[in-house]
């Protein structure tokens, strides 16, 4: 089980900051006469209407525009949710009156750029306490109403289906680059930003990149640089070194942990399956706490519930349900006198649903509600995933329709994706489209989870046309959003048309229909009619193959050759890594597959012979290539033939 207990006072400072202005002060001139000053004031105080009259206002009085009340437009419209005129302000206004945009300009639109990316993850109910809240004056109106006012239209302006999230965060990467060339270095907060975004989105090179970036402009990292840092690398990735690495240089530099960092440690060893060290961890940040109790670097209670239910995950993980269910319903009331929050019973609940007692879970669902503590999302994807993962299926459905008439929460993908897999796994192949086609018009993106359920669930079938077009359909989805394919995030592989077959390849090579292999190679390549097919293979000619054919690539002629090896045909096989060759699609992977093929038939000298064509190729041999060599000669020295080979 993966949770996120990135928070704390930290955490939550920065997001109180991310949208500009300071709440206001005594003396703010917002009865002046100066329709300037009426607006620039307004808008710190979130009065847009009164603001667009004030605007209005200096446009009729023939005021000249100036920088700053263009940056104060732009945090109107980034506050009101409207980016894409907050953007036209920066790229089109500041040319039309003949100025340039100063550092402030860039800051805002990028702070409310990125903050409205992670608005849209934010659950509804949570949304009035993403924004800062500014004292009721008389100048103001309510917190609440305020709150309500703040990006009010920014889900329809971000959910746009030709303006997903990774069209937004594509702005903000050029508009970054835009401030960097205009001579304006991004402050601190701007890369903490950055950082927490990619964080979320899962490209931890480029949370790894801005992090470097941040260095090389001279500005030091703050503890929550430090803190996204480490939870992608120690928890994220499961670099525990290299997180402790890291922690190093933060002592180093003067900044010492925090309970958010403690926390994240905690779940670093979680995840590295190492529960000893958690503890540990977990003794060691309630001491933190107990000799810093009146210290300004101690965070809330709430926060150092969220260690809790770290402690509380790793007596689940570890099958000790009565010490889970005593911290959460004794220990967490006793330090804290109060009932924990929604992560400490999700983890609870979690636990009865991974040793199987899914009553217990239920009873938790509805302990939480009697306690006052509303499950979210979190919760209902437990439990549904819980009976899934129980062949419960009915029971699953019961939950899911439970969720989907909530007013409040709703679904996520996640849970789309777990109700695709209960269907399949319920042989319903019909529903599992129809929720697949509800991500897609509620505008989200299928991922893995999505594509991966029904990839294999047809394989097993052996229906390789229903396998193709759906992965080909995924394609076509992801294509433009540049989301990732069937697993793969875009920039890790190269992308080709073959793909998708090769997937098909795959699957067919995994479940034991080789013969078929060849022939779908056949039908989607367009190999050199002069290359003979398998030889006493029962591959069938194809005249009525596709007319559409892709370039075979390294994976479709290794998948192949493994398949041909497997029939031991290993003629044919080399025939196809030869003809890889002649299509200059060399890789020492495909050397590796076809030395392996030779030893798999008793064929060490055609191995080694395999393993000296390499040089030839420009390539060089990898630690895999020197062990199949060296099983090859069994670690003796082999002479030459007649051919010299």
């Amino acid at each position: 089980m993966k949770q996120h207990f990135l928070k704390g006072e930290n955490t939550q400072k920065h997001a109180s900051e991310e949208v500009g202005a300071q709440p206001p002060t005594v003396g703010l001139p917002v009865r002046s006469e100066n329709p300037v000053d009426r607006f620039i004031a307004n808008v710190i105080l979130r009065r847009f209407d009164l603001a667009e009259e004030a605007l209005l206002s200096v446009v009729n009085a023939g005021i000249p525009m100036s920088v700053g009340i263009l940056n104060s437009k732009i945090e109107m419209l980034v506050y009101q949710g409207n980016l894409i005129a907050a953007f036209d302000v920066l790229e089109k206004e500041f040319e039309e009156h003949y100025l340039a945009p100063n550092g402030k300009s860039f800051e805002k639109l990028l702070v409310g750029c990125l903050t409205a990316i992670r608005y849209r993850r934010v659950p509804e109910k949570q949304r009035k306490h993403f924004f800062p809240t500014i004292p009721a004056t008389e100048a103001s109106q309510l917190t609440e109403e305020l709150d309500r006012l703040a990006f009010v239209p920014s889900e329809a302006v971000i959910n746009h289906p030709d303006r997903s999230e990774a069209y937004w965060t594509n702005r903000a990467c050029l508009l970054l680059e835009k401030m960097i060339d205009s001579g304006f270095t991004p402050n601190l907060r701007i890369f903490d930003l950055f950082m927490r975004t990619f964080l979320l989105q899962g490209k931890y090179k480029r949370v790894f990149e801005m992090f470097k970036r941040m260095k090389d402009y001279d500005i030091k990292p703050d503890e929550i640089a430090y803190a996204i840092v480490l939870e992608t690398l120690a928890v994220r990735q499961g670099d525990l070194d290299g997180a402790y690495q890291l922690l190093e240089e933060m002592n180093n530099s003067g900044i010492e942990m925090d309970l958010n960092i403690r926390t994240i440690l905690i779940n670093a060893h979680l995840h590295a399956n190492d529960d000893e060290g958690a503890k540990r961890r977990f003794s060691e940040l309630i001491e933190f706490r107990n000799h810093n109790v009146s210290s300004e670097k101690t965070q809330s209670l709430s926060d150092l519930i969220f260690a809790y239910g770290s402690l509380v995950n790793v007596f689940c993980r570890s099958g000790d349900m009565d010490e889970a269910q005593y911290i959460v319903r004794h220990e967490i009331p006793r330090v804290f006198g109060c009932t924990g929050n929604s992560v400490v019973y999700n983890n609870l609940m979690q636990g009865f649903c991974l040793n199987g007692d899914l009553t217990a879970a239920v009873a938790v669902f509805h302990e939480m509600r009697k306690l006052g503590i509303e499950p979210n999302i979190t919760s209902y994807n437990i439990l549904i995933g819980g009976h899934v993962r129980h062949e419960n299926h009915q029971e699953a459905l019961h939950w899911y329709q439970a969720l989907i008439k909530n007013p409040v929460v709703k679904p996520n993908l996640v849970t789309y994706n777990i109700m695709i897999n209960s269907h399949l796994k319920a042989n319903d192949p019909a529903s599992a489209e129809a929720l697949h086609n509800r991500i897609l018009e509620e505008g989200m993106l299928p991922d893995h989870g999505s594509i991966g359920p029904m990839v294999e669930y047809f394989s097993l079938k052996c229906d390789w046309p229903t396998v193709g077009r759906i992965i080909e359909h995924y394609r076509e989805v992801s294509r433009v959003h540049g989301a990732k394919f069937h697993g793969k995030e875009r920039g890790r592989v190269q992308y080709s048309e073959i793909s998708a077959h090769n997937i098909v390849l795959h699957r067919m090579r995994k479940h034991g229909t080789v013969s078929a292999v060849l022939k779908h190679f056949l039908e989607v390549s367009n190999p050199d009619s002069s290359v003979p097919d398998a030889e006493d293979s029962d591959a069938e000619d194809s005249e009525d193959a596709s007319e559409t054919t892709y370039a075979p690539d390294f994976r479709t002629y290794d998948i192949l050759i493994r398949s041909l090896g497997a029939m031991k045909e290993t003629k044919s096989a080399r025939r196809w890594f030869e003809d890889a060759m002649r299509r200059k699609v060399a890789d020492i992977r495909l050397f590796n597959t076809m030395m392996a093929v030779y030893l798999d038939c008793g064929m060490p000298k055609d191995a080694v012979r395999v393993f000296r064509l390499i040089e030839e190729y420009g390539l060089k041999p990898d630690m895999l290539s020197v062990t199949l060599m060296f099983k090859a000669t069994k670690g003796k020295k082999v002479e030459t033939d007649e051919h010299g080979a």
